[in-house]
């Protein structure tokens, strides 16, 4: 389900529905100025104080400055109450607030980070060597999201690690039976990294999980190189034979092993659902562990410091705007709670998650229309309650929460700057993404890669799905199957081929967003990049 937006602004792509029924909702509660043909035009008693209130005096009261407005006019100027500044000094103050801040994102956004540059690898036919969908995501994003879990889980079911199914409308993972949970390396590796045996009982307790977990994670280590002596009862390490860097352990890679760990460390089956959230959210944090450690800094510098600073500002200038507003203005705390409460979740959550149910970026598009729907008329009333209460809006307050919300989330993409060798990888990765974004004609008439066949497009899919490429993918491979779709590391069928693309890439990334939602507020910055990777050139073809 995806909206027409050809030829149609990016204003009015129905993201910004919820606030624009706000303002018509303003516009309709305002008195009207039509009149009847020979009507005499009716008046009224207007007044406006000291500090810039208007207000409407009963028929027959004389004001101290007497007046007379029409209808139109007293519409003019109750929309002038609505967004009354209030004393001369307090816009001044909330205005230079809102400029410092301003000032202060752009100059890190545009002086001390540059953003993703835009990519200039060349096509290229195989991915990169040694890197998994996971961590082509991660180098690419410079961070992870959820799809980056759901690339991993496509990688591990194409691997036969895991099977993958839908119960009703829920995806759910099983475990291979020959496949073995481990624990933590790093941490078993901290344990025994004083080169002394160490109980496996104790090592056990001290972890809080089965021995067996341990073994496994031992043989793993070992066939990644480091030396670790079992002899039944004590786990002994030599500190001088270690591996440094990531490690491919057999078939599956670091990344691919803790998710493992994490998702199959008590069930063989687990449904993805807010009910499991204890073992989704382990696996995400690892995943982020590694993204951490492994290619921060050596791939690109997040600028965490200027990021902090724009956070700290933001939080600074909201706070000393609702003490203009408190001190200064005079304002009701327990409706100006309700109105903050309304418009943050309208701008930070109804209105992005409206912009991915029109781009067709949800799963059960039509559910979830309905809850934001109630969710907007929520919020909405909160909003409009808050209004109400107070007869005003609080408009430079509302622009200085706007600003160091979305402009922290802005800085936070601009300030991650990748490094030259991250470039170079990049390049490498978005060559191979080019390739995936061919479209059928322009895959015929390549003349490299390999041919396509139904195991190319089973081994290609997780990386098409990391890389935002699994719908292109799967119209290149579209006439492999004329019909109903099967695989063996799915239980279940597709339509076909474009089908199983947009369930595995669409679908399944979206449950596991809801999954980790229930506990941890993400924000919008997938939305975000999602956006930006829609941006996207041509691939350059060569016959």
């Amino acid at each position: 389900m995806r909206f027409p937006t050809e030829g149609i602004t990016h204003m009015v792509q129905l993201r910004y529905l919820p606030l624009l029924l706000c303002i018509l909702a303003l516009f309709a509660a305002m008195p009207s100025s039509a009149q009847a043909p020979g009507q005499d035009r009716p008046t009224r008693t207007f007044r406006i104080d000291r500090n810039g209130v208007g207000e409407v005096l009963p028929d027959g009261q004389v004001p101290p400055a007497p007046g007379t407005l029409t209808e139109q006019e007293i519409a003019l100027a109750r929309w002038y109450n609505l967004f009354r500044m209030g004393p001369p000094e307090a816009p001044m103050i909330s205005g230079g607030l809102l400029l410092v801040l301003l000032g202060y994102l752009l100059y890190a956004g545009f002086v001390v980070g540059k953003g993703r540059t835009r990519a200039s690898g060349s096509l290229r036919p195989t991915p990169p060597e040694g890197l998994s969908p996971a961590i082509m995501r991660m180098i690419r994003l410079m961070g992870t999201d959820p799809k980056t879990l759901a690339a991993t889980f496509v990688s591990l079911a194409v691997k036969k690690a895991i099977t993958l199914e839908m119960q009703g409308h829920d995806f759910a993972v099983c475990k291979a039976a020959d496949i073995k949970v481990g624990v933590a390396q790093d941490d078993l590796l901290d344990l025994l990294n004083d080169g002394v045996p160490h109980p496996l009982a104790e090592l056990a307790d001290t972890m809080d999980t089965a021995p067996k977990h341990i073994l496994a994670t031992v043989e793993r280590l070992a066939a990644a190189g480091y030396a670790i002596r079992n002899d039944g009862a004590a786990l002994t390490l030599d500190p001088g034979r270690q591996p440094q860097g990531m490690q491919a352990i057999g078939l599956l890679g670091k990344d691919e092993q803790v998710v493992i760990d994490n998702v199959f460390c008590e069930h063989e089956t687990l449904q993805i659902t807010g009910a499991n959230k204890g073992y989704l959210i382990p696996a995400m944090s690892e995943l982020a562990a590694i993204e951490s450690t492994e290619f921060q800094q050596r791939y690109y510098n997040p600028n965490a410091s200027f990021r902090k600073a724009g956070i700290g500002l933001g939080v600074a200038a909201v706070l000393l705007a609702l003490a203009v507003e408190f001190f200064l203005v005079g304002i009701d705390l327990f409706a100006m709670v309700f109105m903050l409460a309304g418009f943050l979740f309208l701008i930070g959550k109804v209105i992005p998650q409206w912009g991915l149910i029109i781009r067709g970026k949800v799963h059960r598009p039509a559910v979830m229309a309905g809850w934001m729907l109630l969710g907007t008329l929520i919020t909405g009333g909160f909003f409009y309650y808050g209004v109400s209460a107070q007869g005003r809006v609080p408009l430079l307050l509302l622009l200085i929460t706007i600003a160091a919300m979305r402009g922290n989330s802005w800085l936070g993409k601009r300030l991650k700057v990748p490094t030259p060798e991250g470039r170079r990888m990049m390049d490498d990765i978005d060559g191979f993404r080019q390739y995936l974004l061919l479209t059928p004609d322009q895959s015929r008439m390549c003349s490299q890669g390999p041919a396509r066949t139904p195991k190319l497009f089973e081994d290609y899919l997780a990386f098409a799905i990391a890389l935002d490429a699994e719908e292109a993918w799967a119209r290149q491979c579209a006439a492999l199957s004329s019909g109903p779709v099967r695989f063996d590391w799915f239980r279940g069928e597709f339509a076909n081929l474009p089908a199983a693309a947009a369930k595995l890439g669409t679908a399944l990334p979206y449950a596991l967003d809801l999954a980790l939602n229930d506990a941890n507020n993400r924000g919008t910055d997938v939305a975000d990049d999602e956006e930006e990777e829609e941006e996207t050139e041509k691939p350059t073809v060569t016959k």
